[in-house]
Protein backbone atom coordinates (compact mmCIF):
# COMPACT_ATOMS: atom_id res chain seq x y z
CA UNK A 1 0.00 0.00 0.00
CA UNK A 2 1.80 3.03 -1.41
CA UNK A 3 1.74 6.30 1.60
CA UNK A 4 0.00 10.24 0.88
CA UNK A 5 2.65 12.54 2.92
CA UNK A 6 0.85 15.21 0.64
CA UNK A 7 -1.80 16.64 3.54
CA UNK A 8 0.21 16.27 6.50
CA UNK A 9 3.08 18.16 4.70
CA UNK A 10 0.60 20.80 3.67
CA UNK A 11 -0.63 21.42 7.00
CA UNK A 12 3.36 20.97 8.70
CA UNK A 13 3.92 24.35 6.34
CA UNK A 14 0.68 25.98 6.76
CA UNK A 15 1.68 25.89 11.06
CA UNK A 16 4.67 26.94 10.27
CA UNK A 17 3.85 29.93 7.94
CA UNK A 18 1.04 30.87 11.10
CA UNK A 19 3.52 30.34 13.50
CA UNK A 20 6.37 32.61 11.83
CA UNK A 21 3.55 35.43 11.03
CA UNK A 22 2.30 35.08 14.96
CA UNK A 23 5.93 35.36 15.60
CA UNK A 24 6.55 38.04 13.57
CA UNK A 25 3.29 39.88 14.48
CA UNK A 26 4.43 39.51 18.35
CA UNK A 27 7.94 41.35 17.77
CA UNK A 28 6.24 44.24 15.90
CA UNK A 29 3.80 44.93 18.82
CA UNK A 30 7.12 44.47 21.40
CA UNK A 31 9.34 46.33 19.63
CA UNK A 32 10.97 49.19 21.45
CA UNK A 33 8.20 48.52 24.52
CA UNK A 34 8.06 46.39 27.45
CA UNK A 35 7.35 42.61 25.80
CA UNK A 36 3.50 41.53 26.48
CA UNK A 37 1.87 40.24 29.52
CA UNK A 38 5.12 41.61 31.41
CA UNK A 39 4.69 42.58 35.25
CA UNK A 40 6.99 44.41 38.32
CA UNK A 41 5.61 43.59 41.16
CA UNK A 42 2.24 42.38 40.45
CA UNK A 43 1.89 46.08 38.14
CA UNK A 44 1.13 45.17 34.48
CA UNK A 45 3.37 46.96 32.11
CA UNK A 46 3.67 45.06 29.18
CA UNK A 47 2.85 46.63 25.70
CA UNK A 48 4.23 50.44 27.33
CA UNK A 49 6.83 52.17 26.25
CA UNK A 50 10.23 52.52 28.85
CA UNK A 51 8.85 55.94 29.67
CA UNK A 52 5.51 55.04 30.72
CA UNK A 53 6.48 51.85 32.57
CA UNK A 54 8.96 53.71 34.62
CA UNK A 55 6.45 56.22 35.39
CA UNK A 56 3.21 53.74 36.37
CA UNK A 57 6.13 51.92 38.37
CA UNK A 58 7.32 55.19 40.13
CA UNK A 59 3.31 55.96 41.03
CA UNK A 60 2.85 52.69 42.42
CA UNK A 61 6.28 52.26 44.07
CA UNK A 62 5.53 55.85 45.91
CA UNK A 63 2.04 54.37 47.14
CA UNK A 64 3.57 51.48 48.51
CA UNK A 65 6.57 53.28 50.02
CA UNK A 66 4.09 55.57 51.68
CA UNK A 67 2.32 52.62 52.85
CA UNK A 68 1.69 51.35 56.55
CA UNK A 69 3.45 47.98 57.31
CA UNK A 70 2.41 46.81 60.20
CA UNK A 71 4.61 44.77 62.06
CA UNK A 72 2.90 42.50 65.11
CA UNK A 73 4.73 40.63 67.89
CA UNK A 74 2.18 39.43 70.67
CA UNK A 75 -0.47 42.28 71.06
CA UNK A 76 1.59 44.85 69.81
CA UNK A 77 1.54 46.48 66.44
CA UNK A 78 4.39 49.11 64.95
CA UNK A 79 3.18 50.76 62.02
CA UNK A 80 6.26 51.48 59.56
CA UNK A 81 6.74 52.85 56.08
CA UNK A 82 9.21 51.02 54.00
CA UNK A 83 10.75 54.43 52.90
CA UNK A 84 10.74 54.87 56.81
CA UNK A 85 13.52 52.04 57.32
CA UNK A 86 15.22 53.09 54.35
CA UNK A 87 14.26 50.40 51.67
CA UNK A 88 13.94 52.24 48.22
CA UNK A 89 12.87 50.52 44.96
CA UNK A 90 15.37 51.49 41.99
CA UNK A 91 12.50 52.22 39.54
CA UNK A 92 14.70 53.25 36.88
CA UNK A 93 17.24 49.80 36.80
CA UNK A 94 13.65 48.18 37.59
CA UNK A 95 12.17 49.41 34.42
CA UNK A 96 15.58 48.82 32.83
CA UNK A 97 15.15 44.93 33.73
CA UNK A 98 12.08 44.18 32.48
CA UNK A 99 12.49 45.70 29.54
CA UNK A 100 15.51 43.84 28.37
CA UNK A 101 13.64 40.67 29.27
CA UNK A 102 12.78 38.72 25.33
CA UNK A 103 15.46 40.81 23.95
CA UNK A 104 18.10 38.07 24.24
CA UNK A 105 21.01 38.58 22.10
CA UNK A 106 19.89 34.99 20.34
CA UNK A 107 16.72 35.73 18.37
CA UNK A 108 15.26 32.73 19.27
CA UNK A 109 16.27 32.40 23.19
CA UNK A 110 14.48 36.24 22.60
CA UNK A 111 11.46 34.95 20.98
CA UNK A 112 10.39 32.26 23.37
CA UNK A 113 11.07 34.80 26.48
CA UNK A 114 8.03 36.36 25.01
CA UNK A 115 5.99 33.95 23.74
CA UNK A 116 6.37 32.07 27.30
CA UNK A 117 5.62 35.39 29.43
CA UNK A 118 2.40 36.11 27.10
CA UNK A 119 0.88 32.44 26.64
CA UNK A 120 2.12 30.54 29.49
CA UNK A 121 2.88 33.39 32.16
CA UNK A 122 6.12 32.26 32.83
CA UNK A 123 8.48 34.17 34.81
CA UNK A 124 5.75 37.15 33.89
CA UNK A 125 6.00 38.88 37.02
CA UNK A 126 9.89 40.47 37.42
CA UNK A 127 10.57 41.49 41.20
CA UNK A 128 11.78 45.06 41.48
CA UNK A 129 15.35 46.09 42.58
CA UNK A 130 15.50 46.81 45.74
CA UNK A 131 17.92 48.38 48.02
CA UNK A 132 18.03 48.99 51.77
CA UNK A 133 20.20 51.10 53.46
CA UNK A 134 21.40 49.60 56.71
CA UNK A 135 22.42 52.47 58.79
CA UNK A 136 18.68 54.05 58.68
CA UNK A 137 17.04 50.29 58.84
CA UNK A 138 19.34 49.59 61.84
CA UNK A 139 18.66 53.01 63.44
CA UNK A 140 14.87 53.14 63.22
CA UNK A 141 14.42 49.70 64.17
CA UNK A 142 16.12 50.25 67.49
CA UNK A 143 14.62 53.00 68.11
CA UNK A 144 10.83 51.91 67.40
CA UNK A 145 11.44 48.26 68.93
CA UNK A 146 13.30 49.82 72.45
CA UNK A 147 11.45 48.33 75.46
CA UNK A 148 9.83 45.55 72.69
CA UNK A 149 13.13 43.87 73.22
CA UNK A 150 16.48 43.58 75.43
CA UNK A 151 19.46 43.69 73.19
CA UNK A 152 22.57 42.15 74.38
CA UNK A 153 25.10 44.13 76.00
CA UNK A 154 28.89 43.95 75.14
CA UNK A 155 31.63 43.89 77.61
CA UNK A 156 33.10 46.98 78.30
CA UNK A 157 35.45 49.64 80.22
CA UNK A 158 34.67 51.71 82.97
CA UNK A 159 37.34 54.33 84.75
CA UNK A 160 36.93 53.75 88.69
CA UNK A 161 39.24 56.66 89.85
CA UNK A 162 40.13 55.42 93.39
CA UNK A 163 41.65 52.61 91.82
CA UNK A 164 43.06 54.79 89.22
CA UNK A 165 42.04 51.56 86.48
CA UNK A 166 39.66 51.03 84.11
CA UNK A 167 37.13 48.38 84.92
CA UNK A 168 36.03 45.33 83.33
CA UNK A 169 31.86 45.14 82.80
CA UNK A 170 30.94 41.82 81.89
CA UNK A 171 28.88 41.75 78.54
CA UNK A 172 24.93 40.11 79.04
CA UNK A 173 23.21 37.94 77.04
CA UNK A 174 19.47 39.36 75.80
CA UNK A 175 16.85 39.16 73.16
CA UNK A 176 16.06 40.67 69.89
CA UNK A 177 14.15 40.41 67.21
CA UNK A 178 15.31 38.70 64.08
CA UNK A 179 16.53 41.95 61.63
CA UNK A 180 17.24 39.44 59.24
CA UNK A 181 13.81 37.72 58.85
CA UNK A 182 12.50 41.30 59.09
CA UNK A 183 14.11 42.29 55.83
CA UNK A 184 13.30 39.17 53.81
CA UNK A 185 9.76 39.37 54.59
CA UNK A 186 10.03 42.74 53.20
CA UNK A 187 12.14 41.92 50.20
CA UNK A 188 9.24 39.45 49.69
CA UNK A 189 6.22 41.87 49.83
CA UNK A 190 8.03 43.88 47.67
CA UNK A 191 8.16 41.57 44.64
CA UNK A 192 4.38 42.17 44.49
CA UNK A 193 4.73 45.32 46.49
CA UNK A 194 2.16 44.06 49.07
CA UNK A 195 1.69 45.76 52.39
CA UNK A 196 0.14 43.05 54.34
CA UNK A 197 1.30 42.49 58.61
CA UNK A 198 4.36 40.75 59.17
CA UNK A 199 4.83 39.39 62.18
CA UNK A 200 8.02 39.99 64.12
CA UNK A 201 10.36 36.79 65.40
CA UNK A 202 12.32 37.83 69.02
CA UNK A 203 15.29 35.70 68.29
CA UNK A 204 18.35 35.03 71.41
CA UNK A 205 20.66 37.68 71.22
CA UNK A 206 24.69 37.82 71.78
CA UNK A 207 27.30 39.98 72.89
CA UNK A 208 29.64 40.23 70.23
CA UNK A 209 32.58 41.32 72.75
CA UNK A 210 33.10 39.04 75.45
CA UNK A 211 35.69 39.97 78.63
CA UNK A 212 38.78 38.57 76.43
CA UNK A 213 38.07 41.15 73.83
CA UNK A 214 38.49 43.88 76.38
CA UNK A 215 42.32 43.42 77.87
CA UNK A 216 43.95 44.89 75.01
CA UNK A 217 41.84 47.69 75.23
CA UNK A 218 42.16 48.32 78.62
CA UNK A 219 45.73 47.88 78.10
CA UNK A 220 45.90 50.63 75.98
CA UNK A 221 43.77 53.17 78.21
CA UNK A 222 45.60 52.68 81.61
CA UNK A 223 48.91 53.77 78.95
CA UNK A 224 47.37 56.56 77.85
CA UNK A 225 46.49 57.89 81.13
CA UNK A 226 50.49 56.51 82.48
CA UNK A 227 52.15 58.15 80.10
CA UNK A 228 49.68 61.59 80.45
CA UNK A 229 50.38 64.30 80.15
CA UNK A 230 51.03 65.03 76.32
CA UNK A 231 51.79 68.61 74.93
CA UNK A 232 49.57 70.77 72.44
CA UNK A 233 52.15 72.67 70.71
CA UNK A 234 52.06 75.94 68.20
CA UNK A 235 54.80 78.07 67.40
CA UNK A 236 53.96 81.51 66.43
CA UNK A 237 55.25 83.18 63.97
CA UNK A 238 55.93 86.97 64.09
CA UNK A 239 52.42 88.40 61.94
CA UNK A 240 54.37 91.27 60.36
CA UNK A 241 54.83 89.43 56.49
CA UNK A 242 58.34 90.76 56.68
CA UNK A 243 59.65 89.68 59.92
CA UNK A 244 59.66 85.34 60.65
CA UNK A 245 60.87 85.33 64.33
CA UNK A 246 58.89 82.55 66.14
CA UNK A 247 57.26 81.86 69.63
CA UNK A 248 56.12 78.98 70.36
CA UNK A 249 53.20 78.21 72.66
CA UNK A 250 51.81 74.88 74.88
CA UNK A 251 48.98 73.33 76.58
CA UNK A 252 48.79 70.43 78.32
CA UNK A 253 46.68 67.48 78.16
CA UNK A 254 46.33 65.64 81.55
CA UNK A 255 45.14 62.74 83.10
CA UNK A 256 41.49 64.27 83.95
CA UNK A 257 41.13 65.34 80.82
CA UNK A 258 42.33 62.11 78.88
CA UNK A 259 40.05 60.21 80.98
CA UNK A 260 37.28 62.07 79.97
CA UNK A 261 38.21 62.03 76.44
CA UNK A 262 38.96 57.96 76.03
CA UNK A 263 36.37 56.17 74.58
CA UNK A 264 35.60 52.63 73.51
CA UNK A 265 33.53 50.47 70.38
CA UNK A 266 33.43 47.85 68.83
CA UNK A 267 36.31 47.21 66.14
CA UNK A 268 34.87 47.07 62.44
CA UNK A 269 35.47 43.51 60.97
CA UNK A 270 37.30 43.39 57.69
CA UNK A 271 36.02 41.13 54.85
CA UNK A 272 38.83 39.51 54.75
CA UNK A 273 39.44 39.04 58.58
CA UNK A 274 35.30 37.20 58.12
CA UNK A 275 35.67 33.20 58.36
CA UNK A 276 31.99 32.75 57.45
CA UNK A 277 31.08 31.58 61.19
CA UNK A 278 29.09 34.77 61.33
CA UNK A 279 28.23 36.54 58.27
CA UNK A 280 25.87 38.83 59.33
CA UNK A 281 28.47 40.14 62.12
CA UNK A 282 30.45 43.22 61.18
CA UNK A 283 32.24 43.48 65.07
CA UNK A 284 35.50 41.67 65.53
CA UNK A 285 34.92 40.71 69.11
CA UNK A 286 37.63 42.95 69.88
CA UNK A 287 36.52 46.28 71.59
CA UNK A 288 38.85 49.53 70.13
CA UNK A 289 40.31 52.60 71.96
CA UNK A 290 39.92 55.87 70.86
CA UNK A 291 39.58 59.54 71.79
CA UNK A 292 36.16 61.56 71.45
CA UNK A 293 36.57 63.91 68.61
CA UNK A 294 33.78 65.93 69.50
CA UNK A 295 35.11 66.52 72.94
CA UNK A 296 38.45 67.21 71.40
CA UNK A 297 37.37 69.96 69.39
CA UNK A 298 35.58 71.82 72.51
CA UNK A 299 38.98 71.53 74.23
CA UNK A 300 40.00 72.98 71.13
CA UNK A 301 37.84 76.05 70.57
CA UNK A 302 38.34 77.20 74.02
CA UNK A 303 42.28 77.58 72.79
CA UNK A 304 41.61 78.58 69.44
CA UNK A 305 41.44 82.38 70.60
CA UNK A 306 45.31 82.20 71.76
CA UNK A 307 46.28 81.07 67.95
CA UNK A 308 43.68 82.23 65.32
CA UNK A 309 44.14 86.00 64.15
CA UNK A 310 42.49 87.96 61.09
CA UNK A 311 44.53 89.15 58.45
CA UNK A 312 45.77 92.53 58.45
CA UNK A 313 45.86 94.57 55.11
CA UNK A 314 48.66 96.56 54.75
CA UNK A 315 48.23 100.53 55.20
CA UNK A 316 48.85 102.84 52.51
CA UNK A 317 49.26 106.97 53.14
CA UNK A 318 50.34 109.62 50.48
CA UNK A 319 54.57 111.02 50.98
CA UNK A 320 55.37 113.20 48.33
CA UNK A 321 52.69 112.41 45.72
CA UNK A 322 52.99 108.97 45.79
CA UNK A 323 51.17 106.23 47.88
CA UNK A 324 53.45 104.63 50.46
CA UNK A 325 53.11 101.85 53.34
CA UNK A 326 52.79 103.31 56.80
CA UNK A 327 51.91 99.80 58.37
CA UNK A 328 53.00 96.81 56.84
CA UNK A 329 50.44 93.53 56.30
CA UNK A 330 49.86 90.78 58.81
CA UNK A 331 48.97 87.33 58.23
CA UNK A 332 45.91 85.71 59.48
CA UNK A 333 45.75 82.24 61.24
CA UNK A 334 43.55 79.73 61.58
CA UNK A 335 43.40 76.66 63.74
CA UNK A 336 42.29 73.54 61.30
CA UNK A 337 40.21 72.11 64.72
CA UNK A 338 38.85 68.94 62.59
CA UNK A 339 42.15 68.16 61.51
CA UNK A 340 43.96 68.86 64.82
CA UNK A 341 41.01 67.02 66.62
CA UNK A 342 41.87 64.11 64.02
CA UNK A 343 46.12 64.31 64.78
CA UNK A 344 45.65 64.44 68.73
CA UNK A 345 43.27 61.12 68.39
CA UNK A 346 45.34 58.91 66.09
CA UNK A 347 48.87 60.67 67.47
CA UNK A 348 47.81 59.73 71.58
CA UNK A 349 46.20 55.83 70.24
CA UNK A 350 49.14 55.07 68.13
CA UNK A 351 51.83 55.72 70.87
CA UNK A 352 50.33 53.77 73.53
CA UNK A 353 50.40 50.41 71.16
CA UNK A 354 53.29 49.65 73.24
CA UNK A 355 54.39 49.78 76.78
CA UNK A 356 57.11 51.78 76.13
CA UNK A 357 56.85 55.05 78.75
CA UNK A 358 57.98 57.81 76.04
CA UNK A 359 59.70 60.93 76.91
CA UNK A 360 57.99 64.54 76.78
CA UNK A 361 59.60 65.58 73.58
CA UNK A 362 57.79 62.60 72.04
CA UNK A 363 54.11 63.42 73.38
CA UNK A 364 53.96 66.96 71.91
CA UNK A 365 51.65 67.43 69.29
CA UNK A 366 51.48 69.90 66.34
CA UNK A 367 48.60 72.01 66.40
CA UNK A 368 47.56 72.26 62.49
CA UNK A 369 46.60 76.01 61.33
CA UNK A 370 45.88 77.24 58.16
CA UNK A 371 47.65 80.92 56.95
CA UNK A 372 45.89 83.16 55.68
CA UNK A 373 47.20 86.00 53.83
CA UNK A 374 45.99 89.75 53.95
CA UNK A 375 43.98 90.73 50.40
CA UNK A 376 46.22 93.91 50.92
CA UNK A 377 49.71 92.32 51.13
CA UNK A 378 53.29 94.40 51.83
CA UNK A 379 54.52 93.09 48.56
CA UNK A 380 51.65 93.05 46.03
CA UNK A 381 50.20 96.76 46.03
CA UNK A 382 52.08 97.67 42.93
CA UNK A 383 50.30 94.13 41.01
CA UNK A 384 46.59 95.33 42.39
CA UNK A 385 47.41 98.79 41.04
CA UNK A 386 47.28 100.90 44.36
CA UNK A 387 49.33 103.77 43.14
CA UNK A 388 46.96 106.95 43.64
CA UNK A 389 45.14 108.49 46.53
CA UNK A 390 41.80 109.02 44.06
CA UNK A 391 39.50 110.04 46.76
CA UNK A 392 38.95 111.52 49.95
CA UNK A 393 36.18 112.16 52.47
CA UNK A 394 35.70 113.41 55.79
CA UNK A 395 33.49 114.43 58.66
CA UNK A 396 32.89 115.49 62.16
CA UNK A 397 30.79 114.24 64.70
CA UNK A 398 32.10 116.61 67.73
CA UNK A 399 29.31 116.71 70.29
CA UNK A 400 27.84 113.02 69.59
CA UNK A 401 26.69 110.99 72.60
CA UNK A 402 29.23 108.18 73.74
CA UNK A 403 26.62 105.67 72.22
CA UNK A 404 26.68 107.67 68.74
CA UNK A 405 30.75 107.90 69.06
CA UNK A 406 30.78 103.76 69.81
CA UNK A 407 28.56 102.84 66.88
CA UNK A 408 30.80 104.94 64.42
CA UNK A 409 33.96 103.14 65.48
CA UNK A 410 32.46 99.66 64.98
CA UNK A 411 30.68 100.28 61.75
CA UNK A 412 34.06 101.93 60.53
CA UNK A 413 36.24 98.65 61.06
CA UNK A 414 33.73 96.80 58.72
CA UNK A 415 34.82 98.82 55.76
CA UNK A 416 38.54 99.52 56.43
CA UNK A 417 40.62 97.11 54.06
CA UNK A 418 37.83 96.06 51.85
CA UNK A 419 38.53 95.73 47.98
CA UNK A 420 36.28 96.70 45.23
CA UNK A 421 37.71 94.82 41.67
CA UNK A 422 37.12 97.18 38.78
CA UNK A 423 33.25 97.45 37.64
CA UNK A 424 32.20 95.76 40.78
CA UNK A 425 29.65 97.78 42.62
CA UNK A 426 29.53 98.81 46.03
CA UNK A 427 26.77 98.20 48.56
CA UNK A 428 27.28 99.65 52.10
CA UNK A 429 24.46 97.53 53.52
CA UNK A 430 25.91 94.75 52.11
CA UNK A 431 29.18 94.92 53.82
CA UNK A 432 27.92 96.48 56.86
CA UNK A 433 25.79 93.23 57.42
CA UNK A 434 23.35 92.75 60.65
CA UNK A 435 22.92 95.45 63.07
CA UNK A 436 22.09 94.58 66.84
CA UNK A 437 23.66 93.99 69.74
CA UNK A 438 25.53 90.97 68.99
CA UNK A 439 27.52 92.95 66.53
CA UNK A 440 28.82 94.76 68.93
CA UNK A 441 26.21 97.66 68.79
CA UNK A 442 24.49 100.18 71.05
CA UNK A 443 21.31 102.11 71.33
CA UNK A 444 21.38 105.59 69.86
CA UNK A 445 18.95 107.30 68.15
CA UNK A 446 17.85 107.02 64.35
CA UNK A 447 15.22 109.00 61.86
CA UNK A 448 12.81 106.57 61.53
CA UNK A 449 8.51 106.23 61.00
CA UNK A 450 8.74 110.27 61.12
CA UNK A 451 10.32 109.89 64.40
CA UNK A 452 13.38 109.87 65.81
CA UNK A 453 13.98 106.82 68.55
CA UNK A 454 16.72 105.00 69.68
CA UNK A 455 17.80 101.87 67.72
CA UNK A 456 20.86 99.65 67.66
CA UNK A 457 23.36 101.26 65.34
CA UNK A 458 22.24 104.74 65.49
CA UNK A 459 24.77 107.28 63.61
CA UNK A 460 25.82 104.66 60.80
CA UNK A 461 25.10 107.30 58.75
CA UNK A 462 28.14 109.32 59.61
CA UNK A 463 30.16 106.22 58.42
CA UNK A 464 27.78 106.14 54.97
CA UNK A 465 27.99 109.86 54.59
CA UNK A 466 31.46 109.99 54.84
CA UNK A 467 31.92 106.88 52.02
CA UNK A 468 29.60 109.02 49.83
CA UNK A 469 32.49 111.56 50.20
CA UNK A 470 35.15 109.95 49.38
CA UNK A 471 33.29 108.20 46.10
CA UNK A 472 32.02 111.72 45.14
CA UNK A 473 35.85 113.17 45.22
CA UNK A 474 37.04 110.20 43.83
CA UNK A 475 34.63 110.93 40.48
CA UNK A 476 33.07 107.42 40.73
CA UNK A 477 30.04 106.71 39.58
CA UNK A 478 27.27 106.70 41.92
CA UNK A 479 23.87 104.47 41.15
CA UNK A 480 22.34 104.48 44.65
CA UNK A 481 22.15 107.81 47.21
CA UNK A 482 19.71 109.47 49.36
CA UNK A 483 19.51 112.54 51.73
CA UNK A 484 18.18 112.51 55.21
CA UNK A 485 14.35 113.97 55.98
CA UNK A 486 15.76 116.80 57.96
CA UNK A 487 18.80 118.38 57.92
CA UNK A 488 21.84 117.05 60.72
CA UNK A 489 24.39 119.16 62.58
CA UNK A 490 27.00 116.33 62.22
CA UNK A 491 26.75 116.14 58.01
CA UNK A 492 27.59 119.80 57.81
CA UNK A 493 27.76 121.26 54.62
CA UNK A 494 23.86 120.17 54.29
CA UNK A 495 23.38 118.66 51.24
CA UNK A 496 26.63 116.57 51.06
CA UNK A 497 24.97 113.48 53.11
CA UNK A 498 23.96 109.73 52.29
CA UNK A 499 21.25 107.73 54.88
CA UNK A 500 21.19 104.25 55.03
CA UNK A 501 18.66 101.94 56.88
CA UNK A 502 18.96 97.64 55.86
CA UNK A 503 17.75 97.12 53.53
CA UNK A 504 16.43 100.63 51.90
CA UNK A 505 18.06 102.98 51.74
CA UNK A 506 21.22 102.01 50.90
CA UNK A 507 24.65 103.77 49.31
CA UNK A 508 25.92 102.41 45.87
CA UNK A 509 28.23 103.01 43.65
CA UNK A 510 30.38 101.04 41.11
CA UNK A 511 34.20 101.21 40.66
CA UNK A 512 34.51 102.70 37.02
CA UNK A 513 38.40 102.91 37.14
CA UNK A 514 40.45 100.47 35.16
CA UNK A 515 41.66 98.58 38.27
CA UNK A 516 41.27 97.69 41.97
CA UNK A 517 39.95 100.01 44.46
CA UNK A 518 41.07 99.96 48.33
CA UNK A 519 38.77 101.33 51.03
CA UNK A 520 40.29 102.53 53.66
CA UNK A 521 38.65 104.22 56.86
CA UNK A 522 39.53 105.32 60.70
CA UNK A 523 38.72 107.68 63.22
CA UNK A 524 40.90 109.90 64.08
CA UNK A 525 40.08 111.96 67.54
CA UNK A 526 35.70 113.60 66.49
CA UNK A 527 36.81 112.61 62.70
CA UNK A 528 35.96 110.08 60.69
CA UNK A 529 38.24 109.50 57.59
CA UNK A 530 37.49 107.56 54.05
CA UNK A 531 40.14 107.61 51.91
CA UNK A 532 40.06 105.54 48.07
CA UNK A 533 43.20 104.24 46.78
CA UNK A 534 43.75 102.85 43.15
CA UNK A 535 45.19 103.46 39.29
CA UNK A 536 44.15 107.10 38.10
CA UNK A 537 42.99 107.07 34.92
CA UNK A 538 43.68 110.89 33.71
CA UNK A 539 39.90 111.73 35.04
CA UNK A 540 39.23 115.40 37.01
CA UNK A 541 37.11 115.50 39.39
CA UNK A 542 35.01 118.97 39.98
CA UNK A 543 32.74 119.23 42.90
CA UNK A 544 29.95 122.17 42.31
CA UNK A 545 28.04 122.99 46.03
CA UNK A 546 26.40 122.08 47.94
CA UNK A 547 24.36 125.20 47.56
CA UNK A 548 21.86 126.17 49.46
CA UNK A 549 18.56 126.97 47.11
CA UNK A 550 16.31 127.50 49.87
CA UNK A 551 15.86 127.52 53.73
CA UNK A 552 13.41 128.33 55.94
CA UNK A 553 13.03 129.08 59.71
CA UNK A 554 11.63 125.71 60.46
CA UNK A 555 14.72 124.13 59.46
CA UNK A 556 13.70 123.13 56.27
CA UNK A 557 16.00 123.27 52.94
CA UNK A 558 16.77 121.93 49.54
CA UNK A 559 20.17 121.93 48.26
CA UNK A 560 21.63 120.69 45.01
CA UNK A 561 25.03 119.00 44.46
CA UNK A 562 26.75 118.56 40.90
CA UNK A 563 29.80 115.68 40.29
CA UNK A 564 31.77 116.80 37.06
CA UNK A 565 34.13 114.55 35.27
CA UNK A 566 36.52 115.62 32.87
CA UNK A 567 39.00 114.35 30.36
CA UNK A 568 40.85 115.91 28.25
CA UNK A 569 39.16 119.14 28.90
CA UNK A 570 36.23 117.73 27.46
CA UNK A 571 32.96 116.93 29.91
CA UNK A 572 32.65 113.43 30.43
CA UNK A 573 29.41 113.01 32.70
CA UNK A 574 28.02 115.37 35.14
CA UNK A 575 25.79 113.73 37.60
CA UNK A 576 22.92 116.01 40.14
CA UNK A 577 22.46 115.49 43.69
CA UNK A 578 19.47 116.83 44.99
CA UNK A 579 18.27 117.05 48.95
CA UNK A 580 14.84 118.23 50.10
CA UNK A 581 15.23 118.46 53.96
CA UNK A 582 11.69 118.83 55.92
CA UNK A 583 11.71 120.79 59.10
CA UNK A 584 13.32 118.84 62.08
CA UNK A 585 9.87 119.56 64.47
CA UNK A 586 8.36 116.84 61.83
CA UNK A 587 10.40 114.37 63.87
CA UNK A 588 10.11 114.66 67.51
CA UNK A 589 12.44 112.76 69.56
CA UNK A 590 11.32 109.80 71.75
CA UNK A 591 13.66 108.95 74.38
CA UNK A 592 12.22 105.45 75.39
CA UNK A 593 14.87 103.31 75.98
CA UNK A 594 14.77 99.75 74.08
CA UNK A 595 13.48 96.94 74.93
Amino acid sequence: MKLNYKYPLFFLVVFLIIFISLCFILEILNFNKIILGLQVGGVKIGGLAPSEAETLLSEKVEAWANQNIILTYQDNQLPLQPNELGITIDTKTTRDSAYNLGRNKNILAGLYEQISVLFFQRQNNVAPVIMIDMEEFARLTHDRFSGLESPAENASLIYNAKMRDWQIVAPREGEAFDREKLREDIKKRSVILDSSAIELALIKDYPEILVDGTRDARDVANRILDNAPYFLTYQVKNQNTSDQSEERHSWNIDRETLTDWISFSPTSKDSDDNNGSNPLSTMSGILNVSLDKEKIRGFLMNISPAINRDPVDAQLTMSGGKVTIFALSQNGVQLEAELTADKISRGITRLNTTSIRYPSSQKNIEIIVTTRPPQIATDNIDTLGLTSLLGKGTSNFSGSPNNRIHNIGVGTAKFNGRLLKSGEEFSFNSILGEIGAQQGYLPELVIKQNKTIPEYGGGLCQVSTTAFRAAINAGLKITERYPHAFPVKYYNPQGFDATIYPLHPDLRFINDTPNNLLIQSRVVGNKLIFEFYGTADGREVKIIGPKILSSKPDGSMKTVLYQEIWRDSQLERKDTFNSNYKSPNLYPVIKNPLD
